[in-house]
Order: structure tokens, then sequence, then C-alpha cells
């Protein structure tokens, strides 16, 4: 096809949403149908609804399908060897499909919505009904359903995500992120289209680029140039690339289609330059000093840096302002690095804290089709800080040999310090086992106490009910006697009954009841007869059985006395002890019988 026709399709009627070549012909896909481009004409196939663009149903010339994406769906069309024929509307396919790609293998079509996602649509043997239909989803969770774009690009079905390129893994059935395409990770891409040439076309946010894999570099797979002069013509959601050869390449534009010659624009690259623009020295507080402002020959005069500025900027540029997003620049600064950095289009470098000594900056830069500049370079020198001037190396010396001896006598500082703290820790231990031990005499003075208490009280209980039964066998005799009138027997109950008086009387149990109280209460009566040297024997008696806790009653019971004899005798006791009406009398008593316990 000449040039003149692609000319007249750019400034036909209507909008072209894209050109292929199918069979040896030029089919059109516009927005009011699909056309067949022939003799400089555009020969109508259908112009029932709008049509994205052509998918064939097979890769081996020729083929008698065609699959259309539509502003309603697919569409099928029929090539009979000599002219298109329409088949109509696929059923149970509605939706617009701009993206679309038929796979032969599994008789399903590829689509992609905006808006819905990636699904594939598998069709009826006779293509007339979409039977089958699986969504996608991808495995980052920054990426998801929306603004995603599927094209098919070196064998692989590709989808365009504004965070990343996936491919189809065909093993796992699922979408993975794509190793070839990972230089335009990042990249928001709304259109990709391989040519026959093996290149990528691609645009992202209006901005045309191709992946040239024709010219070739050691270091690089492909090539990446940009169209500068393009940015912003390209229609924005509509965006088609049609290469029909290098030097005819339509693409869809806000204002009609653009023929690009990509074979002249390559002829014309000219070869790149490279200029420094600017070079800055600054310090910790951020004082900049300009060591070179672009003008002047860089090697007009010795350059010193001071070291407290021993952080340099560098800034470059290249004068092939068509081409700036193309360019990319490469630098080297002799005596700190060996081999030349990466390419990169970032106009501009620092290093910083760079040691003292002498410095070359070299730079280059290179264009899109990989044409190098001459290296520019750039001498400098980074003078010695304060510290290494030679009188410092004596302060140097005198400090070094001075030195083990001040560490010396810090460590012997230090050996004393822990040895004063290994004695206190001693001491403390020391202490602490002196606590434990009269802690457990304590508790074993404590546990014989309360086996001598409950000695005691048993004492005491067998005293009291012996004196009960003494006291009731007394009574008996007694009552025995009212009716009696034999004087002999008379005579013998009296002689009995003096002999149970006799035996209540007797101290010999007191005297007992006192060994079991002393021993049970840590010399009780040795310690409240301290106190109060002027009770009595009867008086301190009256005091262990108060001790003991027993009533009135008992003690009565005890002392072969009435129990308000006992309450007088206890009144009189408090005066005479001299305690306090709210003071109650057995904890008052209680003080003398607790054990001394020691205290550290």
């Amino acid at each position: 096809m000449a040039r003149a026709d692609f000319k007249k399709i750019a400034h036909s009627d209507g909008q072209v949403w894209s050109l292929n070549e199918f069979n040896g012909r030029l089919l059109m896909a516009h927005e009011d149908g699909s056309f067949e481009i022939k003799d400089g004409n555009a020969n109508a196939i259908y112009r029932s609804i709008g049509t994205w663009m052509h998918k064939a149903t097979t890769r081996v010339l020729p083929f008698e399908r065609l699959i259309s994406g539509t502003y309603g769906g697919l569409w099928l069309m029929e090539f009979d060897g000599t002219d298109f024929k329409d088949l109509g509307h696929i059923n149970k396919s509605n939706e617009s499909l701009r993206f679309i790609h038929y796979d032969d293998n599994a008789n399903a079509v590829w689509v992609s919505h905006p808006y819905r996602g990636v699904s594939k649509l598998w069709l009826s043997k006779d293509f007339k009904n979409v039977i089958k239909e699986k969504r996608y989803t991808f495995p980052e969770a920054e990426s998801s359903i929306l603004h995603n774009y599927l094209f098919f690009i070196k064998n692989k079905v590709v989808v365009c995500n504004p965070n990343f390129i996936y491919e189809y893994d065909d093993s796992s059935d699922q979408f993975v992120k794509s190793a070839s395409l990972s230089v335009l990770h990042g990249l928001p891409i709304q259109y990709m289209k391989e040519d026959k040439y093996g290149n990528i076309w691609f645009v992202s946010n209006k901005r045309l680029s191709v992946l040239d894999y024709s010219n070739t570099s050691k270091d690089r797979q492909f090539f990446m140039n940009h169209f500068p002069m393009l940015n912003g013509k390209i229609l924005g959601g509509f965006e088609s690339v049609y290469v029909h050869d290098l030097e005819n390449v339509f693409i869809n534009g806000q204002k009609g289609g653009i023929l690009l010659n990509y074979k002249d624009y390559l002829e014309k690259a000219v070869k790149p330059n490279v200029l420094l623009r600017l070079i800055k020295t600054s310090n910790r507080a951020k004082e900049e000093q300009v060591i070179f402002g672009g003008n002047g020959h860089k090697e007009s005069k010795e350059r010193k840096i001071p070291y407290a500025f021993n952080t340099i900027h560098f800034e470059f540029s290249s004068t092939n302002y068509e081409q700036q997003e193309q360019v990319e620049y490469s630098y080297l600064l002799e005596g700190l690095e060996t081999q030349w950095s990466s390419w990169s289009n970032k106009g501009e470098k620092e290093y910083t804290n760079l040691r003292p000594g002498d410095y070359v900056f070299k730079i280059k830069s290179r264009n899109g089709v990989g044409n190098e500049s001459i290296e520019e370079f750039i001498s400098f020198t980074i003078s010695p800080p304060w510290y290494l001037h030679p009188l410092m190396f004596v302060l140097y010396a005198i400090f070094f040999i001075s030195f083990p001896f001040w560490i010396l006598a810090m460590q012997r500082k230090k050996l004393r310090r822990l040895h004063q703290q290994e004695l206190q820790v001693r001491q403390l231990e020391i202490e602490k086992k002196e606590k434990e031990v009269i802690k457990l005499r304590n508790q074993n003075l404590e546990a014989e106490i309360g086996y001598m208490d409950k000695e005691l009280a048993n004492l005491t209980m067998n005293i009291i009910q012996r004196g009960e039964a003494l006291g009731k066998i007394k009574d008996g005799i007694n009552k025995s006697m009212e009716g009696l009138k034999d004087h002999e027997l008379k005579t013998n109950f009296k002689q009995l009954t003096r002999i149970i008086r006799s035996a209540e009387q007797t101290n010999e149990d007191w005297e007992k009841f006192n060994i079991h109280f002393n021993h049970a209460n840590e010399n009780f009566f040795l310690r409240l007869k301290k106190e109060h040297p002027e009770l009595t024997q009867k008086e301190l008696q009256l005091c262990a059985f108060i001790r003991m806790n027993l009533s009135s009653k008992e003690i009565a019971q005890l002392m072969h006395v009435t129990a308000k004899a006992v309450e007088v005798s206890r009144y009189r006791l408090r005066k005479k002890l001299k305690i306090d009406p709210e003071i109650n009398l057995y904890d008052y008593l209680l003080e003398f019988a607790k054990p001394e316990k020691s205290n550290l």
C-alpha cells in the first residue's frame, strides 16, 4: 500500500480505532463498523456496530474466520478466499470489548474490560455462542480488577496493570509478573502492540514509545525509543498503532491519524553530546560553594576543595532537546571508582564523604539508538583535614605512648571497685543466711510452744474434769448423809468428804500445771513478776488461767471458789496491774507469754 493511501485513511471521516493485515488484506476497525481497505477505498463489511479490533482464529495462513471486539461484545466474520462476510454477534458476549485475543488451542477468547477485569470466554464449535467464562485475578494486593489491558506479546497473553506487567502461565493457569518486560513495571500502560519485526510499541499517558529489538548491543537486548514530538497528541482511551513497515506507522491521534516514518526517525538520530552544567560542594551544615558553573575551561586552574566540603554534587545534561527523554548518562569518578556506572536518564550525581586525594570526574551520554557522546571530565583535589597535619602525628604518638599507662590505671581502679562490690555482696549473703537461721529457730520455737500449749490445755481439762467428778461425788455423799440415822456410817461418810476436800485443795496439780505453763510460755511468771513484783501466788495463778483464756466458771472450778469470787479477783488484778479499762486483760497478759525474737 502506498504512503498516500495511509494519508487518505488518516484524513478520512470518523475515528479509526485500529488497522490490521489479514490474509494479505488490510482491515480497518472503525467507529461505524468494520471495513476492508482496497484500492485506496474503505469497503464496509458491516456497519451495524462500532468495532475496536480484529483477531484471526488461527496463526496459520490462510484462515477462515475473524473475531472482532465491538461496542456490544464479540462479532464473527468469515473469509471465503475472496471476500470477508459478516456472520453476526456471538451470543452471551454483550460488553464493550476493546482488547481481545483468540486462543486457538482452547477455542477461547481472552478479553479485558478496564472496569471488570480479565476473563477467558470459551466458544462453541461453531463460534456462535459463549459456553463458559472464567475471571482472573492477580497475586499482588496493590493490583485489582480495575484498569487492566490485555495484549498478545512475544507469544504470551500479557496484561498491563498500573503497577506491574503480568503474563499468563499455562501450567498454573494464573498470571505472574513478567520477567522479560520488567523494565516497564510501575509504568501505567494503556496500549501495547508487537509489530512484525518483533518491536513492542506502547502508549503510557498519551506518550508513545517503542522497545526496539532490532538494534541491540552486548549489554542491552533492546533500546527504548520515545517520540517526544507526539507527546499529548495520542488519542487517550482509544490508542492504536499499526506498523505496515518501518516507513509507515499508523497511530491514532486526537485530530485524526498520525503517520510516522520510524526508519527516517532513526536515521536522523544524531550523535548526542554531554555538558557539565554545575559542580558544587557542601559541608555538614549544608553550606554550599560553587566550584564550576558551566563557564570557562574546566582545566584552567587547579581546584582544591577543603576537606570540610567533601560532599560534591554534579549536574549535567545534553543539548539534544528533541530526544531528551531518550538520553541516558554514565559516569566514573577516578580515584574512587574503577567501572563506569549503569546507564540512567538522571542528570545529576552526588558523592558524599570523599577522602583526601586527587579525583577526575568523567561523564558521557547516549541516545535511544545507542550512539554515545565524547567523554567530558573535570579534575579536582580534596585537601586533607586538620587532624592529618604533621604536628598532629606528634600528638598522636604522645597519646599512644601514654594510653597504655592510663588503661592500666583504669583497670586497677576497676578491679578495686569490683573487689569492694564482691565484699559487700558476701556480707549481704552472710546477713541473709543469719536471718534465715534465726527465722527457722523462731519457727521451731513457735512449733514447740504450740505443742506445749496443747499439752497444757489437756492437763487443764483433766484437772477441771477431775474437779467436776470430785464435786459430784461430794454432792452425792452429802445427799446420802441426809437420810442416814446410823451414827457410825454417817461418821464414815464425813471422813470420806474430808478426804475429797483435801484432794481438791492439794497443790500438787497446781505445781504440775505451773511447770508445764512455764515451759510453754518461756518463764511467763518470771517476766510477769519482774514487771509486777507485788503480785501474790494466788494472783499469779489467776494470771496463768486468764492467759489460757479460761472462763470465770472454769477458773472458779480450778481455784475451788465461786464464779463471783473470780470476777472480784479479776477486778482487783486489773487495778493492781494498773491497766486502762479499754485494754483487754487477756491481750495484756499475752504479751508476757510471747517469746523474745531476735531481730537483725
